[in-house]
């Protein structure tokens, strides 16, 4: 096994460094998105990786769509 690399059954684990960018999103004219903190995940050579929107993760548990895309443009 490689030093910084955990292998359990099917699982994969690497330590890596990311930069983690944290910025307000939401809050249109109309209330009808509220703002809130996004957290988005990017690699040292400025490639996205991931984003943490607490909104998309709160309609998802209570069954909304997945298609949350129009979160994205506030």
């Amino acid at each position: 096994m490689n030093e910084g690399t955990a292998m359990q059954n099917d699982i994969r684990a690497k330590l890596i460094q990311v930069i983690e960018v944290e910025h307000l999103r939401g809050g249109d004219e109309t209330g009808g998105l509220p703002s809130r903190w996004v957290k988005t995940y990017w690699d040292l050579k400025g490639n996205f990786l991931s984003e943490n929107d607490p909104l998309v993760e709160e309609l998802s548990r209570k069954g909304s769509p997945t298609g949350t895309d129009f979160l994205r443009r506030s």
